[in-house]
């Protein structure tokens, strides 16, 4: 996670949606959420609308370069093998 300006319009510029953020509110609400939309007004998940004006704390979740790098080596492994499978799986009668 990372922190996020204590500001509305840094707010609403450095999240997105899809996002996953935790919040801390002024009545000491902490929630932690994905971002399905942004309003002119609030933070918008499943279940859940935070106000700007209520948000005391905010952090988004940041990917790592050595976390990309795994999860696309993952993709490309997984990729591969699923080839090598289909390729074995293809029956050729003899002659």
């Amino acid at each position: 996670m990372e922190p996020v300006p204590n500001d509305e319009q840094a707010m609403r510029v450095q999240v997105n949606v899809g996002d996953t953020v935790r919040t801390l509110t002024k009545d000491s609400q902490r929630r932690t959420f994905t971002i399905d939309a942004l309003t002119t007004e609030a933070l918008v998940g499943k279940d859940v609308r935070i106000p700007y004006s209520e948000i005391v704390f905010l952090e988004k979740k940041a990917l790592r370069a050595g976390q990309t790098a795994a999860v696309v080596s993952l993709g490309a492994l997984a990729t591969a093998l699923l080839i090598v499978t289909a390729e074995g799986a293809v029956y050729i009668p003899p002659e």
